[in-house]
């Protein structure tokens, strides 16, 4: 099944996308200049969250394409200018039928590996921390970015099956439970953002260092669940950003 992006005005260079349920995630260029997301389903149908991109290299947030002329399992992605520290969140998307994560971050490059070749092009996004907090900066309350570390412990949730999107202690667990988990943004540690999210419509991207799915579940305006193919201790990124902003005018 997939995904046609045709909205060809804003469409720049690339895309990232997270899907609706446990699938690898891919994007096909098509000739008409437009992106289909893809994903494998033995015929089920699914939703997909999609960011497009713009190649873009400022202090806070880089952007781009790599393009190769043979296929790896592995890419390093160099930036042209350095981030001030290695505390930034990267998202991405390969043209290959493949599972794909992130292996280490440094202030001027990170690693994308897969579970088999990438193919020809990996679409790719970074934003650091100190933007992220600002939640966007000519329209703040609209990009939402951080991160969330999975120690490997069942948390102590007595007498759920599920975990509920409406209850706070469900919220921000040390790990996966049932493998699902709760992103509920912050003001104070881990994310320090300065506005919290309250958006009726929008996307969210998702990355991982470890070989899993990740895929969302549900999502209400403050917070959203997502959930893995299998709950490995972990480090999650994600992004939450409001539908209709392009993200390169907001720096």
């Amino acid at each position: 099944m997939s995904s046609q992006l045709i909205d060809n005005r804003k469409i720049i260079d690339g895309v990232v996308a997270t899907p609706g349920t446990n699938t690898n995630t891919w994007y096909t260029r098509e000739l008409n200049g437009s992106f289909s997301v893809n994903g494998s389903f033995n015929g089920a149908e699914a939703v997909f969250d999609w960011v497009l991109n713009k190649t873009s290299d400022s202090k806070f947030i880089k952007a781009g394409v790599v393009k190769m002329s043979s296929s790896k399992k592995s890419l390093q992605v160099q930036f042209d200018t350095s981030f001030p520290d290695n505390n930034y969140y990267v998202f991405f998307l390969q043209n290959s039928n493949v599972s794909s994560w992130w292996l280490e971050k440094k202030v001027n490059r990170f690693v994308i590996a897969g579970s088999w070749e990438l193919g020809q092009e990996v679409s790719w996004l970074a934003i650091h921390r100190d933007f992220a907090r600002k939640t966007g900066i000519q329209n703040p309350g609209t990009i939402f970015a951080g991160s969330r570390t999975m120690d490997g412990l069942t948390p102590d949730i007595s007498g759920a099956a599920t975990l509920d999107i409406t209850d706070d202690e469900h919220s921000n667990l040390n790990s996966w439970y049932n493998n699902e988990y709760i992103i509920e943004p912050t003001t104070g540690i881990p994310d320090n953002f300065q506005q919290l999210p309250n958006l009726e419509e929008y996307s969210i991207i998702l990355s991982t260092n470890n070989n899993i799915n990740t895929y969302w579940v549900e999502k209400a305006n403050d917070r959203f669940k997502i959930a893995t193919s299998f709950d490995q201790a972990c480090i999650i990124d994600y992004l939450m950003i409001k539908k209709g902003i392009d993200w390169w005018n907001e720096f």
